[in-house]
């Protein structure tokens, strides 16, 4: 595919990531340049990697959307920190809002400015999380009683979380999370995360909104 543009190619970028084996290549021309993501198998094309997930299933993006939705305008770059002063949202929401219109095909990332563009591409939005297996089968764990928060540690809390005849230990970690499942074990989080972590994330950042919704009240009635 890139062969017939070299003649016209005044340079060429390669980025690589050595855990996912994901490479992605830049060619720029005189006017504009053309950005290719490459996945090293043909069926983990149009999968983000599995990247996505974690940003899917958490609702830190949900109160940014509408600001970021607003803010759209075929910008070559989307500003983060003037989308989050004007609406006063946190940035890590606002750019959660923005990775996730990304698999949406609303935006785009350049990887030479790490910046966001606004572009549509013919994806039909309703569907995009239900073609997340890994995510719906983590909500169909939540809504069967399958994650039971086993204990709270200094580094962070463990889980435990239902699967096929067996009880895997999850581990939530600033520094990585951990499973017990055949999947974790295989790919070692360079496919995304598996299903039990995906939702022992939804369970503790549902109860963390709780406890911060009740701070917050509490502080209102004050």
């Amino acid at each position: 595919m890139l062969e017939p543009l070299i003649p016209y190619t005044k340079q060429l970028n390669i980025w690589y990531d050595s855990d996912a084996h994901t490479s992605g290549w830049e060619l720029q021309f005189d006017i504009g340049s053309m950005f290719t993501l490459v996945s090293p198998e043909l069926n983990r094309g149009f999968s983000g990697e599995g990247q996505m997930l974690s940003r899917l299933a958490t609702g830190q993006w949900q109160t940014a959307m509408p600001a970021v939705t607003d803010s759209l305008n075929w910008q070559s770059h989307i500003d983060i920190a003037d989308i989050s002063r004007s609406s006063r949202v946190g940035e890590a929401q606002i750019e959660a809002a923005l990775a996730v219109l990304g698999t949406r095909g609303l935006v785009g990332f350049d990887v030479s400015s790490n910046k966001y563009f606004h572009r549509v591409l013919p994806f039909d939005m309703d569907k995009v999380e239900k073609q997340q297996p890994r995510l719906v089968a983590a909500l169909k764990l939540i809504d069967a009683d399958g994650v039971k928060l086993f204990e709270e540690t200094p580094d962070g809390p463990n889980f435990q979380v239902a699967g096929t005849n067996v009880e895997h230990f999850v581990r939530l970690r600033p520094d990585g999370d951990r499973c017990t499942c055949q999947w974790f074990n295989r790919y070692q989080g360079q496919r995304g995360p598996c299903k039990h972590i995906l939702a022992a994330r939804i369970v503790k950042d549902s109860d963390q909104a709780s406890v911060d919704s009740v701070t917050t009240d509490c502080e209102a009635t004050e």
